[in-house]
């Protein structure tokens, strides 16, 4: 199965969505101002990466591409 990771960038928050049999799927959002100075003392820059999570699973999560791509 192929998942996308899709992150809307508006002034005020970050919306994260995952894109899996041609449907886009709300993840949730992340508000911008904790990036800031006036809230977090400096700005703390943003980081892409994977991070895969489960309880009592004896699964694992394999990630074999990873690809970023940016549009305006």
């Amino acid at each position: 199965m192929v998942a996308v990771l899709v992150i809307h960038v508006y002034n005020d928050y970050y919306s994260f969505h995952i894109m899996a049999d041609g449907k886009e799927v709300p993840l949730g959002i992340a508000h911008t101002r904790y990036l800031s100075s006036e809230v977090a003392g400096g700005f703390t820059g943003v980081i892409i990466g994977l991070y895969a999570y489960g309880v009592n699973c004896g699964n694992y999560a394999e990630f074999t591409n990873l690809r970023c791509e940016y549009f305006e």
